[in-house]
Formats: C-alpha cells, sequence, structure tokens
C-alpha cells in the first residue's frame, strides 16, 4: 500500500490541547469512549471554550479536551463526578441508577453534546513531583437550547 492510499484510508487525527489553568464556561461537542493504538480504553471529553479567563494561551473558540484512561483508579469516581455536576444528580441515586446515566451519557451520539457547564483548571504538583492538571466541574450544566 502506498503512502497516498494510506493516508486516504485512515481514520482523521483530532488534534485538540488539555486543559492549562484558568476558569472556563464551555459547551460540549463530545463524551465517548474510544481506544487508543494500544487498545487501551479511554473516555474522552471534547470541548470549545466559550469564556475564559486566560485568552491569551486559551483563547474563546478553541477546543479543549479531558481524557481519562479507564484503567486509572480515579477515573470511575472521575467521570462519576463530572455527570453528578452537569446533571445534577442525587446522592441517593443508586449503583444500578448509575450504571444506566453513564451508558447514556456515552451513548453514541452523546445525548450531553451541546451542554454548556463551567470549570476551574488549576495546576498541582503531584507526589511523585510532575505537574498535573486538576478539573473542577461547576454545576449543573446548561442543557442545549433547542
Amino acid at each position: 500500500m502506498s503512502f497516498i492510499q494510506q493516508a486516504a484510508a485512515s481514520k482523521e487525527r483530532i488534534q485538540s490541547e488539555y486543559f492549562s489553568p484558568g476558569e472556563f464556561r464551555v459547551r460540549i461537542n463530545n463524551f465517548t469512549l474510544g481506544q487508543n493504538r494500544h487498545g487501551d480504553e479511554f473516555v474522552v471529553l471534547e470541548t470549545e471554550i466559550l469564556e475564559s479567563s486566560t485568552p491569551d494561551t486559551n483563547p474563546v473558540g478553541s477546543e479543549r479536551s479531558w481524557l481519562q484512561m479507564t484503567r486509572k483508579d480515579m477515573t470511575g469516581p472521575n467521570i462519576k463526578g463530572f455527570i453528578a455536576r452537569l446533571l445534577s444528580v442525587k446522592d441517593s441515586t443508586t449503583t444500578e441508577e448509575w450504571e444506566t446515566i453513564i451508558k447514556n451519557a456515552l451513548a453514541t451520539p452523546s445525548p450531553l453534546i451541546g451542554y454548556e457547564v463551567s470549570v476551574t483548571a488549576k495546576e498541582i504538583t503531584t507526589r511523585s513531583g510532575n505537574p498535573f492538571t486538576v478539573l473542577d466541574w461547576k454545576g449543573p450544566g446548561q442543557p442545549p437550547v433547542s
């Protein structure tokens, strides 16, 4: 297969940056399960910045992603926390109800597309001394206008 054939047959690469420190209002463009080229499963939230406290590094209209590898122990609580804040899910929700909520949120296409939500991104240093950006989702989200 020639390079041109290989490129033509390939899936288009989506290029998006991760969040860097700041306060944002974003619109959800996608929320889905995926796999990397090694077969590792992840959940990705793709957004567009509507308002930004740091327009020099995070301009309005730019795209930002939040990626969670499913093999990590904090992915479940992170995804559940995001959905809980976005949709104002009550603490009394049962595990079985949560399974349905998460499955529906990750459906293709995601019903969360078009929601607007606020988020604070803050850089911390991990125990191993590496920088890490923590996201604090502010809910509830605003559903898309029909």
